[in-house]
């Protein structure tokens, strides 16, 4: 009688159990549901930035003459700056760790690889219209894969196949070389679409030189570097070519001055959300969006720079935009993936 009385306590209690369990999950979904749509805003708002920043630069370059080199030296002066106080706002070194040789090399490299990225994508903004300056510059992702596939021994799967070579195709409807499109007369100069892709190259090498730092280095000292070596290089080019230190004229208006300090700003807030964004959503559903870059830029380039385009532009921006979405999906999926093992040896342990 005694085992016939606890077996309606048990289910009761049971019952209980599996009701708080339940509870329990509904709002550990409802946190990270809110907390994924929060990363993804910040994304978005960080495309914002950075696309505007884009049309900036495009506009100082073409309608205030003011040179790459310059454009690019200034926002760095400024960009620098609001780093250091990050810096001493969160209490990092902003020189990093020296005595670890090793990392510090990989730094180095990032901040040099970083440097000529900026470089080059500047200098395209201010030569070739916005849109599709933007487009090429978002080549990056699958040069990054084929490099991680030589650095990092990563797997080459059928979907990075494919993503690359359908960028390979939007990159060749966004240039419009005239021996593929003879009849479209708007044919982007090689040479500036070389620079733009040198820049995802180089972009793409930086990649590989954060993944062998590793996590435990201050994202502001990696910027301190880039900065740097931004910095450097412009003053380089500026004596080479034009033989003058990369400042503005005296003749400068007042609303390109403010315009170069905006850059800096809409840099630094694009890079925080995105950085931010990244924290709070996965890698592979958050890269996914910086589509919106590609599209916020043609959005620009026709409502505030009123530069017409094309259709073989807006092909081409389709088809990178869709290669972006592929290979964001594929980190989504291999995280996803490597949570469902690790969660299946827990309840084999268990």
């Amino acid at each position: 009688m005694q085992s016939t009385d606890t077996k309606p306590s048990q289910k009761k209690g049971d019952t209980k159990e599996q009701k708080s369990e339940t509870m329990n999950d509904a709002v550990l979904n409802y946190r990270l549901t809110k907390k994924s749509a929060l990363g993804m805003l910040y994304v978005a708002l960080g495309s914002v930035f950075g696309s505007l920043m884009s049309a900036v630069v495009s506009a100082l370059g073409k309608k205030y003459k003011i040179p790459a080199p310059t454009i690019t030296f200034v926002r760095s002066i400024f960009n620098l700056a609001i780093n250091l106080v990050c810096c001493a706002i969160v209490r990092v070194n902003p020189i990093g760790p020296v005595k670890d040789g090793r990392k510090y090399l990989w730094i180095i490299l990032r901040g040099l690889f970083g440097g000529i990225q900026i470089t080059c994508y500047f200098f395209a903004f201010t030569k070739i219209p916005v849109g599709d300056a933007t487009t090429l510059t978002f080549t990056a992702p699958v040069i990054t894969g084929l490099l991680a596939i030589c650095m990092l021994h990563e797997k080459w799967g059928w979907i990075d196949a494919l993503a690359s070579f359908v960028c390979f195709v939007g990159v060749l409807f966004t240039s419009k070389p005239e021996w593929l499109f003879p009849a479209s007369g708007a044919s982007l100069n090689m040479l500036y679409v070389m620079i733009a892709l040198s820049g995802s190259i180089a972009a793409s090498f930086a990649y590989i030189a954060v993944r062998k730092v590793g996590p435990t280095v201050s994202v502001f000292v990696l910027i301190n570097y880039i900065l740097v070596f931004t910095l450097l290089i412009n003053i380089f080019q500026s004596y080479y070519k034009l033989s003058v230190f990369p400042w503005p004229k005296p003749s400068t208006s007042s609303t390109a001055w403010w315009l170069l300090v905006g850059t800096a700003f809409l840099g630094a807030g694009a890079q925080i959300c995105i950085n931010r964004g990244l924290q709070l959503e996965k890698a592979g559903p958050a890269t996914s969006m910086r589509f919106l870059d590609i599209i916020l830029s043609y959005i620009w380039q026709v409502w505030i720079l009123h530069e017409k385009t094309d259709g073989y532009s807006i092909v081409g921006a389709v088809l990178v935009s869709v290669c972006l979405i592929m290979m964001g999906m594929k980190k989504w999926w291999n995280v996803r993936k490597a949570r469902l093992a690790y969660e299946q040896s827990l309840e084999i342990k268990s």
